[in-house]
């Protein structure tokens, strides 16, 4: 028979093509972004302040600007030290994809050994995809993971200092005086945390939603147990700095002091309206998550109004910041549940959510949208008007005594 002839470009294996360094993309945003920075800046200036919709669009623009140039500057290191972990196997091209941002299945899980109840392993019957719900990934993957989260809180920062300055104001205002207070109420803030997702653990063992495996687990076997909690703990640093700076620190205070100007509302009814306003976004944030319904999005609005309350109650930022990182770490990397559909790489305690309750313990998104979580998130903000009381807004913040919105 006579053979087809193959052209060149078939017969030479395809190369992937070089990522741009930064593409144009993520120049045009910068560019965009310092400019419409510059123009701010100027007009606030020159006339003693901005409104409040220029200064949202200002942070946004800012933030989102920085974040992809951030996560460049960054990624080079991350794979660097991904590719140094033991065992560390991964596509650069595949970083995009949904397996690499939330469930790698080419590992088993549970291990063998995992002791797991025989009427569970009866009820997954022929349901081999996951039927413990639960996200994992590599160490090496996490490492990938922290990075771009990292970019994305440094993006965070500068614009909320671009912010305060184009306000003339300090950042002692939303409670980052990193003086002894500061402090303080981030220890409350992590021990609030903690004790709210050790509830979560005890009742959802105690109610049989949850099985424990183990102490320790890695889930790939042979990376090092310490060195992938590290890894988590920078991501989730990361993912307080990046969620509540903007949302609670800047966006709640300066929308409550908006409220007082043009609506002459109190202040501790402008910042609870402001609560409910912030907490909506917070919840969009999480539209995407995996394994998200109305359900965990309605809770997580619960949740985004009681870490408003811990603003009012504390003063400032630091006891939402603390709080926040702590939930997340205990949840995800303490107790091996699911945050947010977050994937796990190590934990301390390891456990296997119910095959058939999901509706009970969450399934993919975690406790987070249990019917368990409004009712934790009210007994946390219980918990810190014991600690706290509740202030006077207009006294804990003088920003929302003033005319300037």
């Amino acid at each position: 028979k006579r053979m087809p002839k193959r052209s060149r470009a078939s017969s030479t294996p395809s190369r992937p093509a070089e990522p741009s360094n930064p593409d144009l993309l993520k120049f045009s945003f910068v560019t965009a972004g310092i400019a419409l920075c510059c123009a701010a800046l100027s007009r606030a200036f020159s006339t003693g302040g901005l409104w409040f919709s220029y200064r949202f669009v200002l942070l946004l623009a800012i933030q989102e600007s920085l974040t992809p140039l951030f996560s460049w500057l960054l990624l080079p290191a991350a794979r660097a030290g991904a590719r140094a972990i033991a065992g560390a196997t991964w596509k650069e091209e595949d970083e995009g994809s949904t397996v690499f941002l939330t469930h790698d299945p080419s590992h088993a899980w549970p291990h063998a050994d995992a002791k797991l109840p025989n009427e569970w392993r009866d009820a997954v019957g022929r349901r081999v995809a996951r039927p413990y719900f639960l996200n994992h990934a590599s160490g090496a993957v996490r490492c990938i993971h922290a990075a771009r989260r990292v970019g994305a809180a440094m993006g965070a920062v500068v614009a909320i200092v671009v912010i305060f300055a184009v306000e003339r104001r300090a950042l002692a205002d939303m409670g980052l005086a990193l003086d002894t207070a500061f402090f303080r109420s981030l220890g409350l803030g992590s021990l609030l945390g903690f004790a709210q997702v050790s509830t979560f653990f005890v009742a959802e063992l105690g109610l049989g939603w949850i099985a424990f495996l183990g102490p320790f687990e890695v889930f790939v076997q042979g990376e090092s147990f310490s060195l992938n909690i590290l890894i988590d703990i920078v991501f989730h640093l990361a993912v307080s700095l990046h969620e509540e700076l903007p949302l609670r620190g800047w966006l709640l205070l300066n929308m409550a002091e908006t409220l007082v100007h043009h609506l002459e509302t109190s202040a501790n009814a402008a910042l609870l309206l402001a609560a409910l306003a912030q907490t909506a976004l917070f919840a969009l944030l999480h539209a995407r998550s995996p394994g998200a319904s109305r359900v965990g999005l309605l809770n997580l609005s619960v949740g985004g109004v009681a870490a408003a309350c811990k603003v009012l109650c504390s003063g400032g930022i630091a006891l939402p910041l603390g709080w926040h990182f702590a939930w997340n770490i205990s949840m995800g990397n303490i107790y091996g549940l699911s945050t947010s559909g977050i994937p796990i790489s190590a934990t301390l305690l390891s456990v296997a959510p119910h095959p058939t309750k999901s509706a009970l313990h969450g399934g993919e998104f975690g406790p987070e949208q249990s019917p368990l979580a409004p009712a934790i998130y009210v007994g946390g903000v219980l918990l810190t008007l014991g600690f706290c009381g509740w202030p006077d807004a207009a006294e804990v913040f003088p920003m929302l005594n003033t005319s300037r919105a």
